[in-house]
């Protein structure tokens, strides 16, 4: 009996019962908590944006499960969010290959993810169903996605390396330093006060 299937991304869950009136789901495994408030704020309004537009032009994102995989083995490798390629359809409406592509494109280029969600988005708009504010707001998370991945903005990750990398007491072992801890707490605490722009 299936009861379900895991990836690191999503989770793939069918009805409880054959006669059951909830359907089948896909689950998006959202990634680790992020630094700040907007950030995570960020996380949380792009996944829901993308369900509303993957399911009202029903996109198909259908990849092997082996260049799932292997997609997966590249967003661990170091830069990768900037410099990675990753399997993905090279067109969201069905049909066309899959191919090796940038984030940066995947994102934000012809026919791009975001691309296409700031087109919906407008759509909304103009119909009276999204605010102008609403609108600004989605934009400028995405915008943050698309930085990171155009190399203009570190990922956490590569923020996280450069400051270990240059605290006094780091020595190059892999061992955090109690100082740099304290620190990247006091800094935590810091950048999310009310008192920052």
């Amino acid at each position: 009996q299936l009861l379900g299937t895991n990836w690191g991304n999503v989770r793939f869950k069918p009805p409880p019962r054959v006669d059951s009136s909830i359907g089948w789901r896909v689950e998006f495994r959202s990634p680790e908590v992020q630094l700040t408030d907007f950030e995570n704020a960020a996380v949380v309004a792009v996944i829901r944006l993308l369900v509303e537009v993957m399911v009202e032009e029903r996109w198909d994102l259908t990849i092997p499960v082996s260049q799932c995989d292997q997609n997966d083995v590249a967003s661990a490798s170091r830069c990768s969010a900037s410099q990675g390629k990753f399997w993905f359809r090279e067109s969201l409406s069905g049909g066309g290959a899959v191919q090796q592509r940038l984030l940066q494109d995947i994102f934000a280029g012809e026919g791009g993810v975001f691309t296409r969600c700031r087109a919906w988005l407008a759509r909304r708009r103009e119909a009276g169903t999204c605010s102008a504010e609403a609108e600004e707001r989605l934009g400028r998370y995405m915008t943050l996605f698309e930085r990171r991945a155009e190399g203009s903005l570190p990922t956490p990750a590569s923020f996280l390396r450069e400051r270990l990398g240059r605290h006094p007491d780091y020595s190059g072992d892999g061992v955090l330093p109690v100082s740099f801890v304290r620190e990247l707490c006091s800094f935590a605490s810091t950048v999310n006060s009310p008192d920052q722009p």
